[in-house]
């Protein structure tokens, strides 16, 4: 049996960063646990101190910032072939549980929910405090019941999971994967590209040779599956597309480059994903195999970073990003309004790249080397106030993009046109280069709390890297009134 609380869950924080807005999800007994947006910051220590005196708390998996392809192999990599890529597996196309896992959870949702409910009656008055104790086997048999109502039946899971394996087997997502990175590739890098056909999905190693490929790109163990995001009773699911990427020589099985990627697009119910002939599933399917396309060329091909720690730490580069230089970022949120813009037409500053110490904390040399520097640019209006927000924390959120610019030359811009008065507005930066001839790509420019950190590690998840980073990293700033 597992230690009374064993794991934390990917979305919690660490203990000693425990607030008032945490969300701590984590394992007992194989039932989960689950505090959110405690109101009371006394509250929150109090049950990081209990779980730490028990021995019970551990910290999370470590986050994998996935790897550059360093100058001297993109050098000579030569002509590129994309192997064949193997049907994905789809094992994993089925709902959260069927009606009794649907029961359960529904269960222990009520007695998490009641069980806190009754502390605070009992600080109204003792007696509501009893009588809520009293009824909290009541409200559990109710929530069961509500579950295994709204639950999937086992029939209903077998036919749905079919259904969704026939959306996979029309889109043929082996094919239309393989095509889609073969295009983006060409489009995005200066390397020459082929496909190497098989309908096996294997090439014998003459034939790769035969080819004319003396590098080969591989997509591996991909796998297509629907994750649940929340811990409801019927909760929503993600569709998830994963696969292994990998480069290596042409008749060899060492790999030069090697790396995980993983991306997800849409949040519906079980249900949701099945009806009309799985017509959300495949539109879901068709989207994310676009961005897992447009993500493995940037990952493989066009991403740099200066270097990669065993043991990422707040202190330590783990990715490769632009200073803002003004308007100047806010650094409380008390004063989120004050970091005023002078004009409605401001001027956007950020550092020039690369600046000495990028060069000094790069072991390749490659940026040393970097020419042809032009920037990339977005700026979003702000939106409304999501008092949860980003990570559980209250925040502002992106509303629209209003600029989205690509190869600007110089650290600055200003908008063609006048912003709106007395309005807040969001904006990250990042560095579009070449090495040696070969077209390269920052990170987007990020800001970490309300302080400036170097491309902290939290602004992104895997899902995430090298597309926009969280919106409460992202740098604002509020133009005047008129």
């Amino acid at each position: 049996m597992p230690s009374c609380l064993d794991l934390w869950k990917p979305e919690a924080v660490m203990i000693s960063n425990v607030t008032a807005y945490t969300s701590i999800r984590l394992e007992t007994f194989g039932q989960r646990l689950e505090m959110k947006r405690v109101g009371k910051l006394l509250t929150s220590l109090a049950s990081a101190a209990a779980l730490m005196l028990a021995g019970c708390a551990a910290k999370p998996p470590p986050f994998v910032v996935p790897p550059s392809l360093e100058p001297d192999i993109a050098n000579r990599l030569g002509i590129i072939g994309i192997a064949p890529v193997k049907a994905p597996e789809t094992d994993g196309l089925g709902p959260a549980g069927t009606k009794a896992d649907a029961a359960e959870r529904a269960g222990g949702n009520a007695a998490g929910g009641w069980a806190y409910g009754s502390v605070g009656a009992f600080g109204v008055h003792p007696a509501m405090g009893l009588a809520a104790v009293l009824l909290l086997p009541f409200a559990i048999v109710g929530a069961g019941v509500y579950g295994a109502i709204v639950g999937v039946s086992e029939k209903e899971a077998k036919l749905g999971a079919e259904t969704l394996r026939l959306a996979v087997a029309d889109i043929r997502p082996d094919e239309t994967l393989r095509e889609r990175v073969f295009v983006d590739a060409s489009r995005e890098t200066r390397h020459k590209f082929v496909s190497l056909n098989d309908p096996q999905g294997e090439i014998p190693v003459q034939d790769e040779i035969q080819s004319g490929a003396e590098t080969i790109l591989e997509i591996t163990e991909a796998t297509i599956a629907l994750v649940p995001i929340e811990d409801s009773t019927d909760p929503k699911l993600t569709l998830v597309l994963s696969a292994h990427l990998g480069l290596r020589r042409a008749g060899s099985e060492e790999e030069l480059y090697a790396t995980d990627l993983k991306m997800r697009e849409g949040a519906a119910g079980f249900r949701e994903w099945v009806a009309d002939d799985a017509s959300l599933f495949r539109k879901a399917l068709d989207e994310v195999l676009n961005t897992f396309a447009e993500k493995a060329v940037m990952d493989v091909f066009l991403r740099y970073s200066t270097h990669l720690p065993e043991k990422p730490t707040k202190s330590l580069h783990l990715f490769l990003v632009i200073q803002p230089v003004s308007p100047e970022h806010a650094k409380q949120f008390n004063k989120i309004f004050s970091s005023k813009s002078e004009s409605v037409r401001p001027t956007l500053r950020w550092q020039a790249f690369p600046t000495p110490a990028d060069i000094a904390a790069d072991p390749s040399g490659g940026l040393a080397r970097a020419t042809n520097v032009t920037y990339d640019l977005k700026i979003w209006r702000q939106g409304n106030f999501d008092f949860w927000g980003d990570n559980n924390s209250p925040y502002f959120f992106p509303d629209r993009i209003i600029h989205d610019v690509e190869g600007k030359p110089g650290p600055y811009f200003v908008p063609p046109e006048p912003l709106e008065p007395f309005t807040s507005y969001f904006w990250t930066v990042r560095a579009r280069f070449e090495i040696d001839g070969f077209p390269r790509l920052t990170d987007w420019m990020v800001v970490k709390g309300y302080t400036y950190n170097r491309g902290h590690f939290s602004c992104w998840n895997p899902y995430t890297i090298g597309r926009d980073p969280r919106p409460s990293c992202l740098v604002r700033f509020h133009t005047p009134a008129e």
